[in-house]
Parts: C-alpha cells; sequence; structure tokens
C-alpha cells in the first residue's frame, strides 16, 4: 500500500512539474519561475563565501541579459550541489535547468541541452614550476601517466584524460580546483587537472600563486558549456534559446567573463 502511495505521489509531483513548465512560457504567465542549481565553477559560477552571494560569468548572464528576454525569474539554490544529484534532481522534476553542462551524447538523452554552448573551454594541467613533475608541453598520454593528477569526484573527464591507466587523487571538496591547487603547492600532487583552463587560472590569481605555477593544455578538442533543462521543461529550453540568440548570447558571455578574469582564450 505504501509502495503504491510513493508511486502515485511522485507521478503526481511529475505530473504538476511538466504543467508548470508549459505554463512558464505560456503569455499570461508574469514571470514565471524557473529552479536552477550550479557546483562551484570559477569563474563561470560560484558561491562567495565571504559575501554569501552568488557570483561569476554564468550568473550575470542569465540574470541580467536573459531572464528579462525570457520574462522568467531564475530561483537558483541556496548552496551549490555534485553534478550526480542535479542531474538526478532534473530526471525527477525536482529542477528545472542546471546553469553549467558539459555536452555529452548520453545526457543529451535524458536532458534538454540548449541549442547553443555559451563558453568554449580549454582542457588543461596545471604543474608547479620547477617541480620534477612538470612538463613544458603534453602530446600523448603516456606522458602523463606517471602523475598524481588531482581532480573532483563524479566530474565530467574530457576525451583525452578518460584513459583507465591516469593516476587520479579524487577529492569530494565542492572548491575542488582551490582545494586541488593548495595540496599542489603543499607536493601531494604532481598536477591538478580541469577540463576548463580558465577556472585553473582564475584559481591561482586568487590565491596569488600565478609565479609559481605552469598552465599546460592538453592535445584535444575544447570542451562545451551548456545550460541544461530538464525534458519535463522543453519548454524552457526553447524559451532559452531564442533569449540566448537575441542577446548574441556567445559573444557577450566573453565580455563578461572578461570582467572576472583576464587571460588569452578570452577574446
Amino acid at each position: 500500500m505504501k509502495k503504491q502511495m510513493k508511486k502515485t505521489s511522485y507521478f503526481l509531483l511529475l505530473k504538476l512539474t511538466i504543467i508548470l513548465c508549459v505554463m512558464g512560457t505560456a503569455p499570461s504567465s508574469q514571470g514565471a519561475e524557473i529552479r536552477i542549481s550550479y557546483f562551484n565553477s570559477i569563474p563561470h559560477v560560484y558561491l562567495d563565501k565571504d559575501t554569501g552571494q552568488l557570483k561569476g560569468a554564468v550568473y550575470d548572464l542569465l540574470e541580467k541579459h536573459i531572464a528579462g528576454r525570457m520574462n522568467v525569474k531564475f530561483r537558483w539554490d541556496s548552496e551549490p550541489s555534485g553534478i550526480a544529484r542535479q542531474l538526478k534532481n532534473l530526471g525527477d522534476g525536482e529542477r528545472d535547468a542546471m546553469a553549467l553542462l558539459a555536452y555529452l551524447p548520453e545526457r543529451a538523452r535524458d536532458y534538454e541541452y540548449s541549442s547553443k554552448p555559451y563558453f568554449k573551454a580549454q582542457p588543461a594541467l596545471l604543474f608547479r614550476q620547477g617541480s620534477q613533475s612538470a612538463l613544458k608541453t603534453i602530446s600523448k598520454i603516456e606522458d602523463i601517466l606517471h602523475l598524481k593528477i588531482g581532480f573532483a569526484k563524479n566530474t565530467y573527464l574530457s576525451e583525452f584524460m578518460r584513459d583507465s591507466r591516469i593516476k587520479w587523487d579524487m577529492v569530494g571538496h565542492p572548491d575542488f580546483i582551490l582545494a586541488n591547487i593548495e595540496r599542489l603547492m603543499l607536493g601531494r600532487l604532481d598536477a591538478v587537472y580541469s577540463p576548463d583552463s580558465t577556472g585553473l587560472l582564475y584559481g591561482i590569481r586568487k590565491m596569488n600563486f600565478e609565479k609559481e605555477m605552469l598552465l599546460v593544455p592538453l592535445p584535444e578538442k575544447l570542451v562545451e558549456f551548456y545550460v541544461t533543462f530538464s525534458k519535463h521543461c522543453k519548454n524552457h529550453a526553447e524559451n532559452f534559446n531564442r533569449a540566448f540568440d537575441a542577446a548574441e548570447g556567445a559573444k557577450l558571455y566573453l565580455e563578461i567573463l572578461k570582467q572576472y578574469i583576464d587571460m588569452p582564450e578570452v577574446k
């Protein structure tokens, strides 16, 4: 009996979610809410510990340039959460959107990616200048197989870094980039990985370690970042796509990102 009640409640919630999503893009609805989640990904979107405020280029893009065009209000989670949890919430209808998600074909079957990425990132490894493990260039996977590399648990890996022979040292810290940079400085890691070199550069500048570090790009294609929606909220995705195109979102995003970080990749 309890099982049946739980199943019925789930489908009622799912039905309500679909109705609300459809209503959210109807002409009669003013200021419809989109429940949106995120994880700390500096400088794209992050919760500032000092102020308790959300910041970052994605946050600014959505709040200042997209919400008005969509005639919606983004209701952000009060704190960051892991990607696995966010994806489950999207699938269950507990959330309507994710602020940042890298593209994977298998994810596209279950979630509604925006039609265009807002940023294309360069995967990279970060080394300590002068350390025995530091590499100036990387051309093949064998170059890095001897390294102990820091990253985050249950997070996207770019194609080059999916080799099962890589020696990972994963953390579950919400500010994993800063945590791994600190471990690198303490000699606990040989290198730190990120699918987005922007975050690594922002992190070392924030920690005043730029002169001590060497950022080396990986020999692979750029990683595309998208705003992603629940399949139950396809209308929100379509509304977003129209607003993004009207704002020339990809070009605008680079301009916003420059307010947070100055780097050669951001042109």
